[in-house]
């Protein structure tokens, strides 16, 4: 599981779309995942992470969206092996 840095719940606008800015404290290497809070409608991130700041727009306007920030590092967990390969 990715270490969470941190995360929030935020409101689109009328036209579907919000923008979150992360404290000053969020750095490094993350990912980010959006989720919408209602049934029925698609949430995506669509501003990649860039100075702290990410954007995110849903299917429908207004609608509540939980997003969360991540180590993209922990999230690809550890390194798969093939059977036949041994660790270096």
């Amino acid at each position: 599981m990715a270490q969470e840095v941190c995360s929030g719940e935020i409101w689109t606008d009328a036209h579907g779309f919000a923008a979150v800015t992360l404290p000053a404290l969020a750095e490094g290497d993350l990912v980010v995942e959006a989720r919408a809070l209602a049934d029925g409608v698609n949430a995506e991130v669509t501003t990649e992470l860039r100075r702290r700041r990410f954007t995110v727009a849903t299917s429908e306007p207004h609608v509540k969206v939980a997003w969360r920030v991540a180590d993209r590092r922990a999230a690809l967990g550890p390194k798969q092996l093939s059977p036949n390969r041994r660790p270096t």
